[in-house]
């Protein structure tokens, strides 16, 4: 038996680094300083450079001198987070950047494909696009669970679920992007 917990991403992340959890997902290499048993991944995070359909952008060095929006308790690398040439401003969710951004607030929001798709059907924001040739970074995601005997037997039945899944296609229905938004070519 398993209990599920939902908790904010740093909160969850900090539980399970002070052992008061057994497991957590979504699991980063980015943000997983200590050692765990891994799931194979079941999704791979793809960020990307939101913008102004003004004022495109396409990689890391675009953002240099910009005022880039990012939300608090997602996993961003070093190549991001520690650029001291891009001004940083952390709001606590997807939505507010993207309104932000519309307002041109901010030159650029960072953010997972999916995520910032949502936001933007959300608020309904009409100037703000993303180019989704563009990655500007990927990471496998995967279920982190504890270097135990036991973290070792449930890991092993993830991942047993995990591949079944991709094997059916149930995992890339789940997983689907939504359609009709507005793509630049």
């Amino acid at each position: 038996k398993i209990k599920i917990l939902i908790y904010p991403p740093i909160r969850a992340l900090k539980n399970y680094l002070d052992g008061k959890i057994h497991g957590y997902f979504p699991a980063l290499d980015v943000r997983l300083p200590k050692p765990s048993n891994k799931t194979s991944n079941f999704y791979a995070k793809r960020d990307f450079i939101f913008f102004h359909k003004d004022n495109p952008k396409r990689g890391l060095a675009d953002l240099e001198g910009q005022r880039v929006g990012l939300t608090f308790g997602y996993a961003y690398p070093k190549s991001l987070s520690s650029n001291k040439n891009i001004e940083k401003f952390f709001v606590s969710s997807d939505d507010q950047n993207v309104k932000k951004l519309e307002l041109k607030r901010i030159d650029a929001f960072v953010v997972e494909e999916m995520s910032g798709l949502s936001a933007i059907k959300r608020t309904g924001v009409k100037d703000v696009t993303y180019n989704p040739k563009a990655v500007l970074h990927a990471h496998d995601v995967y279920f982190a669970f504890e270097k135990t005997d036991l973290g070792a037997k449930v890991t092993k039945k993830f991942t047993q679920v995990i591949e079944s899944m991709k094997k059916d296609g149930t995992l890339k229905n789940i997983l689907q992007p939504t359609k009709n938004y507005r793509f630049i070519k």
